[in-house]
């Protein structure tokens, strides 16, 4: 199994994406969080992703007779991101921005599918900003965004609900936009 079939896989992203959003993780906490698999195909999942050390066993427990395995994001993929960035694997880099774009539908699918769901009331928005950035700037501007999310990462009232924030800045484009929200050409 290599990082090229985990990213290619839906069902194996969905676990790797899982526990990128919330760290090491039994396959019953998989299946609370959403991870839209059957059981039997996720534990065959996770014993191959294990076996190839995709995933690491990261504690085990004794439940009633059995052993409850949980797992984490194996040693070769942890920097895995920095590693598509550093050797500019743009290949890689779009696979990866894909699963990141489907796990993203993913959400918004599963919300609108949510009865009594509202828009406005549940704070739910997304938008396209075009900018104008070196990369120097871009690096910047993310820091300063992480800055401004982090008192937010943390729960402090029963009534806050949880959100995922994504940001995506997109490859220099070869066409401007134009003033009147149409698109033109440089």
């Amino acid at each position: 199994m290599t990082i090229r079939d985990c990213i290619g896989n839906s069902a194996k992203l969905s676990i790797l994406m899982a526990m990128k959003r919330k760290g090491p993780m039994t396959a019953k906490q998989m299946l609370q969080e959403g991870v839209d698999i059957p059981q039997t195909t996720l534990y065959r999942l996770l014993k191959n992703m294990e076996s190839a050390g995709v995933l690491d066993v990261v504690s085990e427990t004794k439940v009633r007779g059995t052993t409850e395995k949980t797992y984490f994001i194996g040693e070769i993929l942890r920097d895995f991101d920095e590693d598509i960035v550093k050797n500019n694997n743009l290949d890689e880099y779009c696979r990866l921005f894909g699963g990141f774009a489907f796990n993203l539908y993913g959400e918004f699918e599963d919300y609108c599918k949510r009865e009594g769901a509202n828009i406005i009331r549940d704070g739910s928005d997304f938008s396209m900003i075009p900018i104008y950035a070196t990369s120097e700037e871009i690096g910047h501007l993310m820091k300063e965004i992480r800055k401004l999310l982090i008192p937010y990462m943390e729960r402090t009232s029963d009534v806050q609900g949880l959100h995922t924030f994504a940001a995506i800045f997109t490859p220099p484009c070869d066409v401007e936009p134009d003033p009147d929200g149409k698109e033109g050409t440089s």
